[in-house]
C-alpha cells in the first residue's frame, strides 16, 4: 500500500516517490502475503522473496551509514533487476522489459503502431541504433512516421516475444498480400498467352484449374496456385506453360490417337515424358512438343537450346545456330539431350570435289562404310571440273558424324566437307 508517483526533476531525471504511513508499511513488508507464506506452511523463500530480503537488508545497511546511495543503487541493479530493465517514457511513466532490450521492445511495449511506424530512437536525449541495449533508468523516446514499416533486420535486435511476434505477423501478411498479387499477375500473364495462341477453347479459366495442378506438379511446384505464383514472380516461362496447357488440352480432346513420330527430318518429333525415356529434356518441364530444327539438324552430341514458338511447341537448335544467336532471350528454353537410344537422326553435308566419274558412287560407299546411311542429295557442276553436293545422312551422334566424314575426306579428288 502506498501512494505512488514519478515526477521529474529541474534537469529532466525522473524521481519515483512512494508515500505510506507506519501502519501501510508494516502491512507492505510484513502483512498479508507473509502471513499466507507461513499459513501455506513455505519452505524456503522464491526469487522473488529473496530480492525483497535482499532490499530490506540492503535499506537497513543504508540507515546503518554502511554503504552510500550510489553503491546502494549499484547493487540494487547489478544483483535485483538482472533478469528486467526498467526504463522510462519523456512522460515518466515506467515501462519493464526484458534484460537486453532495444529500443524496438521499448516501441512495441508502447503500443503496436508505434512500433510499427518506429524510425529511430532517443536514449537520454542522443540518437541510438535500433540494436542498442538499454539500461536501467535511461529515458526512450521513439521517433515515427506514417511511412515507417519494420524491416526483416529488427528479428536481430527485438528481445521481448511481443515485438517479435508482432514483427513476424507483420511479414506472414504481407507476403501472403504478395503471393496473392503474383497470382493475379501470372493468371492475368497466363489467360493473355493462351488467348494469344489461339487455343485451347475454353469459356473460364476455372476450367484450366485441373490442368495446372497437373502441369504444376510436373514443374515441382506444389499445386496451380504456386505455379501462377511462379509466373507472376518471373520465376517461369508464361510461353513454356502456356505450350504445355494447349498440349495437355489436346491430349484430352484425343485421348485414343496420341501423336506418331514422324521420319522426315524436318519433323522429327517426341514429347518428353520421364528423363530416362525422353529424347530431349526440357528443363523443369515433362510432356512438351520437342521439334528437332531443320536449319542446323542437331545431333546427340552437339550443345542444344530450345526455342518456343507459337504452333509447334519447342523447337531444338544447336547452340551455334545463326538463327538462336538472333532469338529474343525471353523465347530461349533450357534443353538437353536425354535417352535416345538406337535412334537416328539427320545431318546435312556440303561437299566440293574435283569432278570425274564414280565421284557420287565414291562418296555412297564411303558413308556405307561407316554404318551411316544416305537421305537426301543434290549435286551439280560449276564451272566444268568442281563437283558440288548437299547431303542428308542419317547419323547416331556426333562422334558417328565425325567418323562419316573422316570416310568422305578419304575419297579420291575430294576437296572440303563442311557441316550445312
Amino acid at each position: 500500500q502506498s501512494l505512488h508517483t514519478t515526477v521529474l526533476g529541474p534537469t529532466g531525471e525522473p524521481l519515483e516517490v512512494q508515500i505510506r504511513t507506519w501502519d501501510m508499511n508494516y502491512l507492505a513488508e510484513y502483512g498479508i502475503a507473509a502471513h499466507w507464506r507461513y499459513k501455506e506452511g513455505g519452505r524456503g523463500l522464491d526469487d522473488l522473496d529473496t530480492k525483497l530480503t535482499w532490499i530490506r537488508q540492503a535499506l537497513e545497511a543504508d540507515h546503518e551509514g554502511t554503504s552510500d546511495s550510489s553503491e546502494f543503487l549499484d547493487r540494487l541493479k547489478d544483483d535485483v533487476l538482472s533478469s528486467e530493465v526498467f526504463v522510462f517514457t519523456p512522460q515518466g511513466e515506467v515501462v519493464s522489459l526484458p534484460n537486453g532490450s532495444t529500443p524496438l521492445d521499448f516501441a512495441f511495449a508502447i503500443h503496436t503502431q508505434v512500433g510499427m511506424q518506429c524510425v529511430g530512437a532517443m536514449v537520454n536525449n542522443r540518437i541510438v541504433p535500433m540494436g542498442h541495449e538499454l539500461q536501467n533508468g535511461d529515458i526512450v523516446k521513439i521517433i515515427t512516421s506514417a511511412q515507417g514499416a519494420p524491416s526483416r533486420d529488427w528479428l536481430k535486435f527485438a528481445r521481448s516475444s511481443k515485438a517479435r511476434g508482432k514483427i513476424k505477423s507483420y511479414f506472414r501478411n504481407l507476403e501472403k498480400s504478395e503471393r496473392m498479387e503474383k497470382i493475379q499477375r501470372g493468371r492475368d500473364l497466363l489467360e493473355r498467352e493462351v488467348h494469344r495462341r489461339g487455343t485451347p477453347e475454353f469459356k473460364d479459366f476455372e476450367e484450366l484449374t485441373p490442368l495446372l495442378n497437373k502441369i504444376a506438379k510436373d514443374a515441382g511446384q506444389g499445386n496451380g496456385e504456386d505455379l501462377l505464383a511462379a509466373i507472376g514472380g518471373g520465376g517461369q516461362s508464361v510461353s513454356l506453360i502456356a505450350q504445355r496447357l494447349a498440349g495437355k488440352v489436346q491430349t484430352q480432346q484425343q485421348p485414343a490417337q496420341p501423336l506418331p513420330m514422324p521420319q522426315e527430318a524436318e519433323k522429327q518429333t517426341s514429347f518428353t515424358a520421364k528423363k530416362g525415356e525422353s529424347v530431349i529434356i526440357v528443363e523443369g518441364a515433362e510432356g512438351v512438343q520437342v521439334v528437332l530444327a531443320n536449319c542446323c539438324y542437331p545431333v546427340p552430341g552437339d550443345p542444344i537450346v530450345g526455342f518456343s514458338t507459337r504452333t509447334r511447341g519447342i523447337t531444338v537448335h544447336r547452340a551455334d545456330c545463326e538463327n538462336v544467336k538472333t532469338a529474343k532471350e525471353e523465347r530461349i528454353i533450357g534443353v538437353s539431350w536425354g535417352n535416345t537410344g538406337n535412334k537416328r537422326f539427320t545431318a546435312r553435308l556440303k561437299l566440293e570435289g574435283t569432278d570425274r566419274n564414280g565421284l557420287f558412287g565414291d562418296v555412297a560407299e564411303a558413308i556405307g562404310a561407316a554404318d551411316g546411311s544416305l537421305s537426301g542429295v543434290k549435286a551439280g557442276v560449276v564451272g566444268g571440273n568442281l563437283a558440288r553436293m548437299k547431303i542428308e545422312v542419317r547419323v547416331r551422334d556426333l562422334e558417328h558424324f565425325y567418323a562419316i566424314v573422316a570416310k568422305i575426306n578419304a575419297v579420291k579428288g575430294m576437296i572440303q566437307v563442311t557441316r550445312g
